[in-house]
């Protein structure tokens, strides 16, 4: 038997429905504001980092080398740029906010043996600086002889020495291997070696006592002798000679089986004594021949009588 509800409890009843549809519109309408919200907060963070990777704002512009001598500062750049605009997933390139310095770093010591150190820094918004030391580079090997070939063979100046014939010099490391190609692009604090057996990467081409030799009389000649050394050729190994040319195109010949200061003190005293003899005038010879002990032997120049 059912019993029959009131007027009372229908009314209490159906107020509790409608208050239970409203927190359920309600709930539908909060869930759907939170979603709304959530998808305006991924959708403008989206935009912002469109914006902020494909920005031309960012994107590099600058490149600035500072320590670089024998380098080429334009070898560098375009190491830089090249890596700069290399895509990452395919998409973004060329943004400063994407670019990892270790990777251009490691780069350029790669493509460069002389470099000791480098850092590479990002200057936003647009520049990247590469800062470098290079290894001494006191010995450059040439293969090339510009002046006892080209000027006598001939008979051209070294101003009109024609860009075949421009020397293709090198750099070698601690143990005297060949390691980077330069061409002429000689560094102020160094010293073209010349000599005509072929040079190439990978080569050994000195050792230490060579090297040694070299360096005092790159460093020693010029302070104790009052001549200004111009380049060095070293003759085919057999023959232990090492050939130096002044600016005045004086020639000396050393012995290199003997030690490198006993023979530039000899040169020493000698040039001393001919210049106190000359009323102090220029060393007038062809060459002067050390090669042979406790004695010195010179060619004096052929002078053109009148």
């Amino acid at each position: 038997m059912f019993r029959r509800r009131s007027s009372s409890q229908n009314y209490y009843s159906n107020r509790g429905n409608e208050r239970r549809s409203r927190r359920a519109l309600s709930g539908k309408l909060n869930a759907i504001k939170n979603f709304a919200i959530k998808m305006s907060v991924v959708f403008l963070f989206g935009g912002m980092l469109y914006a902020i990777l494909f920005t031309p704002v960012l994107a590099v512009k600058n490149v600035i080398i500072e320590g670089n001598k024998a380098i080429s500062g334009g070898e560098i750049k375009e190491i830089i740029i090249s890596l700069a605009e290399r895509k990452i997933f395919k998409i973004f390139n060329n943004n400063l906010l994407l670019i990892n310095p270790s990777d251009m770093e490691s780069a350029i010591i790669d493509r460069f043996g002389n470099i000791d150190t480098v850092r590479v820094e990002k200057k936003f918004p647009q520049t990247i600086k590469v800062a470098i030391k290079e290894k001494p580079a006191d010995i450059s090997w040439c293969n090339k002889i510009i002046i006892e070939k080209i000027t006598n063979e001939k008979n051209v100046s070294g101003d009109e020495v024609p860009a075949s014939e421009i020397p293709q010099c090198y750099l070698s490391d601690e143990d005297g291997m060949i390691y980077e190609k330069i061409g002429d692009n000689i560094a102020r604090d160094s010293i073209k070696v010349f000599r005509d057996e072929p040079i190439e990467i990978g080569l050994k081409i000195s050792d230490e006592n060579l090297k040694n030799f070299i360096r005092k009389i790159f460093y020693d000649f010029s302070g104790k002798t009052g001549l200004s050394l111009d380049y060095l050729y070293i003759l085919p190994p057999a023959s232990r000679e090492l050939h130096l040319a002044t600016q005045d195109d004086l020639k000396i010949y050393f012995d290199l089986n003997r030690g490198a200061d006993e023979q530039i003190s000899d040169l020493s005293a000698f040039i001393k004594n001919e210049l106190k003899e000359n009323d102090n005038k220029s060393i007038d010879y062809d060459y002067i021949d050390l090669r042979i002990i406790d004695r010195i032997i010179v060619k004096p120049k052929n002078k053109i009588k009148n």
